[in-house]
């Protein structure tokens, strides 16, 4: 999906990569690709004045894409590079060892960039039969922002999709995520930084708990949080704490994180151990619950400052079946939540039995 992605604008309708680049810069316009976990498509914006003109350029690339060999051949040394890159970061290597503890069967343990070996195996057939699969009328939604009328939007939506393929998405067979927990890993690799971790399987973008995960992932991150304040800046155990909650179209997982020094590993374990028993106790504190919804409810008015990402929050939104208008209830949510709710969603998420640990520690390097 990430190379098929990157390859939209790389070749399409009879114009070359480098037609399309001078295309779409003659605008002053952007285009290019979106691939992440769970969806791949292409994203521009352009003036109101050449919409007509972009959107026919838009189409061909998203419609017609041309996969030439030699396109395809930079773009895997730039995705086995990307891939590199990431094998050099320790919390990298920490978070694919945790994920392959609870996501175990489930894609969603890898890497969107892909593996080495399944790059380098990648063929133009398989691309092809990729996009025609993929990209269909009945597995596409569309969002058009900005200053244009919704007669005008609709006119470039149906050109956008006219002529494409009708059908539906191959149907997606359920993974079988079958983790073996309780568990607890140690890694090592040549860094000098060591990692904990200690996550737990999380929740789909449907599950009802997501707003109260969200915000206990906000109000435990930052160096606001008092598991950082105790960690970090209390005892100088660790360089950086925070959590992490990753949701998806699948459950993905809640997970604990702190880059620290070899020698604390035993004093962070039982520090993350005791803030986990108390969080799904007693819940995060009225201080915490309240800074973190304002955060949440803020950085959503901000986003919603640019056509383009609300664009984006619309059209993915619509995709995973939330609907188009999800986020514009954020803030009406988060004042319906309560603390109590959160209290619940981490009692039900913080489960002892269901935790895996993961220990990323530097390689002892041999004289």
């Amino acid at each position: 999906s990430g190379m098929m992605a990157q390859l939209l604008t790389r070749g399409a309708g009879g114009m070359t990569a480098d037609e399309i680049s001078a295309a779409v810069e003659s605008m002053g316009a952007s285009m290019g690709p979106i691939s992440g976990r769970n969806s791949f498509g292409l994203s521009g914006r352009c003036l109101s004045s050449d919409q007509d003109k972009f959107m026919d350029l838009f189409s061909k690339c998203l419609r017609r894409p041309s996969f030439p060999e030699r396109e395809i051949e930079m773009q895997r040394e730039i995705q086995l590079a990307s891939i590199e890159r990431q094998y050099e970061q320790p919390m990298f290597l920490a978070q694919q060892a945790l994920g392959a503890i609870i996501h175990t069967n489930h894609p969603y343990r890898r890497s969107d960039l892909g593996t080495i070996g399944s790059v380098k195996s990648v063929t133009r057939d398989d691309l092809v039969a990729w996009h025609s699969s993929y990209v269909v009328a009945g597995n596409m939604g569309i969002a058009i922002f900005g200053d244009i009328t919704d007669k005008k939007a609709i006119e470039l939506a149906e050109k956008c999709v006219a002529g494409m393929k009708k059908g539906s998405a191959p149907a997606r067979a359920p993974s079988a995520c079958t983790p073996v927990l309780p568990a607890r890993v140690e890694v090592r690799a040549p860094r000098e930084q060591t990692i904990v971790l200690f996550g737990f399987p999380g929740v789909s973008l449907s599950d009802p708990r997501t707003d109260a995960l969200s915000v206990l992932s906000t109000a435990t991150s930052g160096l606001s949080s008092d598991i950082a304040g105790e960690i970090r800046e209390k005892r100088g155990l660790a360089y950086y704490v925070g959590s992490m909650n990753r949701i998806g179209v699948d459950p993905g997982m809640f997970a604990f994180y702190a880059g620290i020094k070899k020698d604390a590993v035993p004093e962070v374990e039982r520090l993350f151990t005791e803030e986990i028993r108390r969080l799904s106790e007693a819940g995060i504190r009225a201080e915490e619950f309240e800074r973190a919804r304002k955060q949440i409810v803020a950085d959503h008015e901000m986003s919603l400052q640019s056509s383009e990402s609300v664009a984006m929050m619309c059209v993915l939104n619509e995709l995973y079946g939330l609907g188009y208008d999800y986020a514009f209830s954020t803030k009406a949510r988060m004042a319906r939540l309560t603390s109590g709710d959160v209290q619940s969603a981490a009692a039900s998420i913080f489960v002892t039995n269901r935790m895996a640990v993961t220990i990323l520690l530097p390689d002892e390097v041999k004289q």
